[in-house]
């Protein structure tokens, strides 16, 4: 079947442009190959091929079988060709133009170092200074230095960087070169005083202001969600982001970054992540404008810091989507051309990450870090695989740092402007994504704009709608997590991190008459449920020098119960629950004496539903009378189910079940404490 010919920038990939490119390939060649082996296929449209997709259906749904449904809310079909391409001729734009979805420069990366941007955050200075160095000695090209509760707003949380004072900023970049180093400075939304730190600091260092480059990342709204205070009230926050703008004059930092990470990991859906950052967006421009800052000078004083989640495709089209959704909201307000640009700074997701199995976790930060290349971030950062865990040893910031190295300098990933441009499944997403993200913005707009949105209520209660859903997917292993619910190695070695130091240096912010406060949004790592029950069976464990444990009552050959078998071992690990296996037993006594010299106290019946109609009665009894606590079925009991529940039968175990409930009531029925 020969599909519609692609389209890249509107041009159509045709025979003679394959036939040049296949000259150079293969020289000598005066015929495509591809055309020879395609040749004496009729070219099919997409008509044809639905019309026959729907007779092989047979009366089946077509969107119910063949659409997926992400837990975004998105709609994945099957197959995409041409018309889902951007309708227009070039559509989408061009690379460095408006709309920008194809990214903000015409030729990427090209020709320019990566900006690979290190997350620091260590209270110990001494430790602090040596990891920067080693950082910039070994391929960050710029740092992102998030501050602590003190320096952010008064709060009492003391998880990061304090600096109170000029002379505490100086020392914490001894090391960087603030003329040839970006800077992505993170002190929530109190940035004027570390302005005035930093100008300081390269005055007292005779660098120019003007060589000054990065961002204070001021986005109080953010950081009220995150944080759940302020050192003022909002509408000082306002007079706070316009004074910062202004002192910004002479120098190439952005004041504001838009920050999508505390809506990311509370839960949020990749088009509430668009909505909020555009109605938060929204609000700073308002803000400005109100001052008397034009249009143009606002926007390109404010930049945006997106969490990149594990969905490869999704992800690249949110940047792209973002840089549109922005184009779209300068433009309407009269913006020129370069103000409807804007910069992005992505982050691997801290939801998507894990305490058990971490080493998996830098399969997902590269599939992370490559979805935000792709997709045309300015610049990244990658965090450690063990940050779930705790402060990032220097294995893992130097893996954390090599990710990215990797894609950028053996993989090209940076080299090649929008690399998903012309893809119909990523162009139709984008659009998709766009118009979704879209209707969440003009939800918050609905509801007074993100400030009201967010002290409202409303923000939290979207996304606790969308996170329960993911939830429940993961709860049921309709997600799987490597290396959590599926795969899970109860015999692995944990890896161990100190806990996160609290600071000791700085002064408390003054917290100010009416300084905003709302209850900040929780952090929902994925993992979560499914960790809190590893946890159980390790104090379980440590104390009683056994794992809580089921038997597994093979039934018949190993043909006859594998599946079954394999499916409840996968299914009790996940909870921390051991299993005893075997090939299988030839008669039902045989199997309940094998459960009497395991030590096992529960049992769980593996085999084929013909096997269960004879033997589920019968070995039920057997394995109660030989002190079988609870008697376990793996599979769906059917219109069975009252009769195996009165032969003995007390749970069963199959697909789509809500793991984390079934498990936690097992171990509460094991003694195993909570």
């Amino acid at each position: 079947m020969v599909l519609p010919r692609a389209k890249v920038g509107g041009v159509e990939r045709g025979p003679l442009i394959r036939a040049g490119l296949r000259a150079r390939v293969c020289p000598g060649i005066e015929e495509p190959m591809q055309d020879k082996l395609l040749a004496e296929f009729p070219e099919v449209d997409f008509e044809t091929w639905r019309a026959q997709v729907d007779k092989d259906l047979k009366g089946a749904d077509f969107q119910k079988r063949l659409v997926t449904r992400t837990l975004d809310g998105l709609d994945v079909q099957p197959l995409y060709v041409d018309r889902d391409a951007p309708a227009a001729a070039d559509g989408a734009g061009f690379p460095g133009l408006p709309p920008y979805r194809r990214g903000s420069s015409p030729t990427g990366h090209h020709g320019s170092a990566w900006d690979c941007r290190p997350l620091h955050e260590l209270a110990d200075v001494a430790r602090l200074q040596s990891e920067i160095a080693a950082d910039l000695a070994r391929g960050a090209r710029s740092l992102w230095l998030r501050f602590d509760g003190n320096a952010r707003g008064g709060g009492s949380s003391t998880a990061g960087i304090a600096c109170g004072s000029t002379d505490q900023l100086d020392e914490i970049l001894k090391n960087v070169d603030l003329a040839r180093v970006s800077l992505m400075l993170d002190a929530g939304g109190n940035a004027l005083p570390l302005l005035k730190h930093l100008l300081a600091v390269a005055k007292k260092r005779s660098v120019a202001p003007a060589a000054l480059r990065g961002t204070l990342t001021c986005d109080p709204l953010a950081a009220l969600a995150s944080d759940g205070s302020l050192p003022y009230s909002l509408d000082a926050a306002r007079a706070v982001l316009v004074d910062l703008v202004r002192n910004l004059e002479g120098t190439r930092l952005l004041a504001a970054a838009v920050s999508t990470v505390p809506y990311h990991d509370a839960g949020a859906s990749s088009p509430q992540e668009l909505g909020y950052a555009l109605a938060t967006g929204v609000t700073y421009l308002r803000w400005l404008s109100d001052a008397g800052v034009s249009l143009d000078d606002a926007s390109r004083r404010i930049g945006f810091v997106c969490s990149i989640g594990g969905d490869l495709f999704t992800e690249m089209a949110k940047l792209r989507a973002l840089r549109a959704c922005w184009a779209k909201v300068v433009a309407a307000g009269g913006g020129s051309d370069a103000a409807q640009n804007t910069t992005i700074h992505a982050v691997t997701s801290h939801r998507t990450k894990t305490q058990r199995d971490p080493w998996v976790n830098m399969l997902r930060a590269t599939t992370e870090a490559f979805s935000a290349m792709a997709g045309g971030a300015d610049s990244l950062t990658t965090t450690g695989f063990d940050e779930a865990i705790g402060p990032s040893d220097g294995f893992a910031r130097r893996i954390a740092r090599n990710v990215q190295i990797v894609l950028n300098e053996e993989a090209h990933v940076t080299q090649v402007a929008d690399p998903a441009g012309g893809s119909y499944y990523v162009e139709a997403l984008t659009d998709q994504l766009a118009r979704e993200g879209w209707k969440v913005f003009q939800s918050i707009e609905a509801a007074g704009g993100m400030q009201a949105a967010l002290l409202s209520g409303v923000v939290e209660k979207q996304i606790a709608e969308v996170a329960a859903k993911r939830i429940a997917a993961i709860r049921k292993r309709a997600v799987a997590l490597t290396g959590v619910s599926e795969f899970a190695n109860l015999g692995e070695e944990p890896v161990v991190r100190e806990p996160v130091a609290g600071s000791t240096m700085g002064n408390a912010v003054t917290q100010h008459a009416g300084a905003a406060r709302m209850k900040p949004l929780p952090i929902r790592r994925n993992a979560e449920p499914f960790e809190a029950l590893r946890t159980r069976s390790d104090a379980h464990l440590k104390k009683t020098g056994t794992r809580p444990t089921v038997f597994l009552a093979n039934l018949g050959a190993i043909p006859q119960h594998k599946a079954r078998s394999t499916f409840s071992t996968g299914f009790f690990n996940a909870g921390g629950i051991a299993v005893l296996d075997n090939d299988g037993f030839a008669t039902a006594e045989d199997a309940a004496a094998a459960f009497a010299a395991s030590g096992a106290s529960f049992a769980i019946l593996c085999g084929s539903d013909e096997q269960y109609l004879e033997w589920v009665p019968k070995v039920a009894a057997l394995l109660q009378a030989k002190g079988a606590g609870e008697v376990l079925l793996a599979g769906r009991p059917g219109e069975q189910e009252a009769a195996w529940k009165t032969a003995g039968v007390s749970t069963f175990v199959f697909m789509g079940a809500d793991v984390v409930q079934t498990l936690a009531g097992l171990l509460d029925r094991m003694g195993v404490a909570s």
